[in-house]
């Protein structure tokens, strides 16, 4: 059975990553890194709970895409030494794995627990 783009999916065209990075970089506040994690984490929660496993993933790669490309037109060059010892870019990269890792180890709770509580009704 092939499974189609799922509405949830157009959730991850927001690249999280960046405005978190953004946020610190130009105001410093860790407020972008709280919006982007609770952000991210939701919307796995939702794709999880209906088992889209690959969904979580093939999302974050393309915020991840996004956010790169945003980062390398609005930071670089001027981060001075900001974001060591990533970079802007590779920066990026990590705050994506981050919040996959962090996806994935809540919404599989949230699932489990999902999944508990509908077979006990």
């Amino acid at each position: 059975m092939k499974r189609s783009l799922h509405k949830l999916e157009l959730g991850y065209l927001l690249p999280v990553a960046f405005i978190a990075a953004y946020a610190d970089f130009k105001w410093g506040t860790v407020l972008g890194y709280t919006f982007a994690a609770i952000y991210t984490v939701a919307l796995a929660c939702l794709l999880l709970i209906q088992k889209r496993d690959i969904a979580v993933i093939r999302g974050n790669i393309i915020s991840m895409i996004l956010s790169i490309i945003l980062c390398i037109i609005f930071i670089n060059g001027q981060n001075n030494g900001y974001f060591k010892p990533f970079g802007p870019t590779g920066f990026m990269v990590f705050l994506t794995v981050v919040f996959t890792i962090l996806q994935f180890v809540i919404g599989k709770i949230v699932a489990r627990v999902r999944w508990n509580n509908d077979q006990t009704t």
